[in-house]
């Protein structure tokens, strides 16, 4: 497994590290979602492919996040 950090410029840009991850075509992000901007970048990711995944950091405290192990398990 390659690891490939994505620096965020800020708090809520989920979105940096999902576009990064369309770029590289990878398959897996690992990343903590908070805020529902986040989780809607995020989930939108995973569906376009089924075989796509995210492991999820510190994310079921916040709704955003915890909306996703339900809606896209």
């Amino acid at each position: 497994m390659k690891i490939i950090p994505v620096r965020v410029p800020a708090d809520s840009r989920a979105d940096v590290v999902v576009a990064e991850a369309k770029e590289l075509g990878v398959k897996i992000i690992g990343i903590r979602i908070r805020y529902p901007q986040e989780h809607e970048a995020l989930a939108t990711w995973l569906k376009e492919n089924k075989e796509r995944r995210a492991i999820l950091f510190h994310s079921a405290i916040y709704n955003a996040g915890y909306c996703l192990f339900f809606r896209i398990p």
